[in-house]
């Protein structure tokens, strides 16, 4: 009964892992949003520049994100969930914090929001392929379930913890700090 009982609870750590990991690449994603005010006064734009280079800034890491979904997931389906994710993670964490020095050059941050976007493309299809492959199908939607609320958890912890991190160390500081 007792290595029942470990092994259950060692399963459902997975989507608690799994939650974690959303949360950070949520902060990653929704940083550049509450940085914008601060990086727009840097690089001196107008209103106009604001909506649009800032605009720029948000939507070139979707469109990294969506390519990379829809192409690299099968490579990191073949790689394996778990490899891919660990890779993931280490490779968002670094652009994430590129996104500081890089910052001085805004064609460079750019790169460095599409490389981000690149390196999470793959994120929720791995998790979701781990979750299947740990999770029996009668448990799979609640295994999911609690690592999606990584992504709530982050809507309403970013401000909290990003924030006063660009208050603190500059918008250039968060993206070493968040990395």
């Amino acid at each position: 009964k007792g290595a029942a009982w470990r092994g259950l609870v060692k399963a459902w750590q997975l989507p608690l892992i799994l939650l974690v990991s959303v949360l950070i690449a949520f902060f990653d994603r929704m940083n550049i949003s509450y940085a914008l005010p601060k990086i727009a006064r840097d690089y001196g734009w107008t209103v106009a520049q604001i909506g649009s280079y800032g605009g720029l800034l948000m939507s070139i890491f979707y469109v990294g994100y969506g390519l990379a979904n829809i192409f690299l997931s099968p490579i990191g389906e073949r790689f394996g969930p778990r490899r891919s994710l660990i890779a993931i993670g280490i490779l968002f964490s670094i652009f994430t914090m590129l996104g500081g020095p890089f910052g001085l050059i805004f064609t460079a941050l750019i790169v460095v929001r599409i490389c981000l976007g690149i390196s999470e493309g793959i994120h929720f299809p791995m998790m979701n392929a781990l979750t299947k492959r740990w999770f029996p199908l009668h448990e799979r939607s609640r295994a999911n379930g609690l690592w999606l609320c990584g992504l709530f958890l982050s809507m309403i912890l970013a401000p909290l913890v990003v924030v006063p991190i660009i208050e603190q160390w500059g918008w250039r500081g968060m993206f070493l700090v968040l990395g």
